[in-house]
């Protein structure tokens, strides 16, 4: 039993061993900025007063790097993980400090019936704890943990050591989740909301004035109502902190030469395969569609028409069994081999190679970056060194905190830095399709933005407003001869309303041409019997008047039989809510000072 846990303990030290090289280029790879030397020797961060050195971040981005590598074989996305890693670190960090203000701790006792209640997901994966069927065997478990010979066994006793120690890490922070959601609970009437809102159904029938009907001439707005209308929801205007950069972008596009390096590796595979090679094989290890590559580079059968123009020539004019010389298209370099011919159609495997640029290329595009870089940090401005080599300046306008800069992307690093460096910073940055040098040349606070910045949005909530009141006057006659008791249809007839009918619909539902969860929707479920018509509603793109049809009700035998399970659904999802709203409270209420984008490119 116990040579199975030494066999897969020592395989996985070959896979953490097998996954160094990929860690020290992650870990030597992150900063293009060319100041390495000093970034190892300052702090990443702080969190409440406790700070964070780049070596511990380091350190902690190494472990989840060899964990993402042992569980998925794949090399993660290094920019997820610098933000993935913060992010958890910050958690951490705040929740320790909670755990010690609650002084929270955990027993010897409350380990062992942790340990026997919960088994850990990595021990579940142990063949020493599996069954003859590889499935895991809860008896065999509880019976390695409570049986004394097995720390006669260096091996085995490390093992439960190491449970131990991972109980005793993940314990305190159970007690605290138990302790914040203890008062979460779903009341039966909510339980009857929630189903009621997915099962009861309404059909109606309506008349409707969309406020696109209302004649521009009759909506015209003049100043002084506007700043009517914008001294009254000031409130409305205020926006976050905005940031605003000029770059200059080193597109990462491959050269004629790095076409040429494609070029001779595709026809390198093209001769191995018509040199008797296994095609299936080599697309699985050389082709770049990842799609098909897992399929042996399987596209199975397709039509003319399907494919790009160049590839199907050439798959078409193929016999069974023969193989193509490289073929190029949008996407790279093909090799294309047919497998079948048959009414009219071709069943074929291809290898991609695609173009890319090459390392001499990347380290050009770099030096030119960094080049331009330090002469704007000589003369103190991107623009004037730019337009020194004659070349383009962006500018992305103001924008707010995130990690979107417009122009450039999802770009965190960049984002952090527009918000925390001084205005006149410079920076290299590196994207997935190319290198910048950056410059903040502004930052405005947070406040109201003036009335001139808003003056186009103010005008068509003013708009809007009119046609509204426009729209719901030409339904008032329609009300009045309703309340004198006529039906809808009628009233609508007589004065020229076309009357149209919805499907039946749910709380939930969506009704075209209306929408969803709106007030329409709302008007809709508060009608009782079938005749009984609503006033006038509005949405965002209407006025209505809504009269019902038909009224099913929630099926009550059915409820009975699911209440506990939607129960536990909502249950499930409230805690859930409750306890992630709770942590970024705590997230909000921490001093987090963050200054990854001094070191890494995320």
């Amino acid at each position: 039993m116990l040579s199975g846990l030494r066999k897969r303990t020592k395989t996985i030290l070959w896979i953490t061993a097998g996954a160094f090289v990929g860690m020290m280029v992650f870990a030597w790879g992150m900063d293009i900025t060319g100041r390495r030397s000093r970034s190892f020797s300052r702090t990443i961060g702080e969190v409440n007063g406790r700070s964070i050195s780049v070596q511990e971040f380091q350190r902690m981005l190494q472990r989840a790097y060899l964990q993402y590598k042992q569980e998925t074989g794949q090399e993660p996305d290094q920019r997820n993980l610098v933000r993935e890693t913060w992010e958890r670190l910050v958690t951490e960090l705040v929740l320790g400090d909670e755990l010690r203000r609650r002084g929270i701790v955990t027993t010897d006792l409350e380990v062992v019936q942790f340990l026997l209640a919960n088994p850990p997901d990595f021990a579940r994966r142990y063949k020493v704890f599996q069954d003859s069927s590889g499935n895991f065997d809860v008896k065999r478990y509880r019976s390695f943990l409570t049986n004394p010979s097995t720390f006669q066994d260096p091996m085995a006793k490390s093992l439960v050591l190491y449970m131990e120690d991972w109980a005793r890490s993940v314990i305190p922070f159970w007690k605290l989740r138990q302790e914040v959601l203890a008062g979460v609970k779903v009341s039966d009437p909510e339980v009857w909301e929630r189903y009621r809102a997915e099962h009861e159904r309404v059909k109606v029938r309506y008349v409707q004035v969309p406020f696109r009907d209302i004649p521009d001439s009759l909506v015209g707005v003049g100043k002084e109502e506007m700043l009517g209308y914008y001294q009254a929801h000031r409130e409305e205007f205020w926006r976050g902190r905005r940031a605003r950069l000029l770059y200059v972008a080193f597109p990462k596009v491959p050269t004629r030469s790095d076409s040429l390096v494609a070029l001779e590796e595709a026809e390198d595979l093209a001769r191995r395969a018509r040199a008797g090679e296994d095609f299936a094989e080599l697309a699985r290890d050389y082709s770049d569609d990842p799609g098909s590559a897992r399929k042996g580079g399987d596209l199975g059968y397709f039509r003319r028409g399907q494919m790009v123009k160049e590839f199907e020539e050439v798959a078409f004019e193929l016999k069974p069994g023969e193989v193509s010389d490289p073929v190029l298209t949008r996407f790279g370099w093909h090799i294309i081999k047919v497998e079948d011919r048959k009414d009219g159609q071709v069943r074929a495997r291809h290898i991609l190679v695609k173009v890319e640029p090459g390392e001499d290329t990347l380290d050009s595009l770099y030096s030119e970056a960094q080049g331009l870089l330090e002469e704007a940090e000589e003369v103190g401005d991107l623009r004037k060194a730019a337009e020194a080599r004659g070349l383009k300046v962006e500018d992305t306008g103001f924008f707010g905190e995130g990690t979107f800069v417009p122009g450039i992307g999802s770009a965190g690093a960049l984002a952090s830095f527009a918000f925390q460096d001084e205005v006149g910073a410079l920076r290299s940055y590196e994207g997935d399709d190319a290198y910048y040098v950056v410059q903040l040349v502004d930052r405005r606070e947070a406040g109201v933005r003036p009335f001139e910045e808003v003056e186009g949005t103010v005008k068509m909530r003013v708009e809007l407003e009119k046609r509204k009141k426009l729209a719901e006057g030409r339904l008032k006659p329609l009300l009045e001869m309703l309340s004198q008791g006529m039906g809808l249809k009628e009233a609508a007839e007589k004065l020229g309303f076309e009357v149209e009918e919805t499907e039946e619909f749910t709380r939930e539902g969506y009704i075209p041409g209306v929408g969803g969860r709106n007030s329409f929707v709302e008007a809709a479920f508060t009608l009782k019997e079938p005749g009984e018509s609503s006033g006038i509603v509005t949405t965002g793109r209407a006025a209505y008047i809504l009269e019902l049809i038909k009224r099913t009700p929630a099926d009550t035998e059915e409820f009975r039989r699911k209440k506990e399970e939607i129960r536990r659904k909502i249950l499930a999802q409230r805690r859930q809510e409750v306890y992630t709203a709770w942590i970024e409270g705590l997230k909000k209420r921490a001093r987090i000072k963050d200054q990854r984008y001094r070191f890494y490119q995320f």
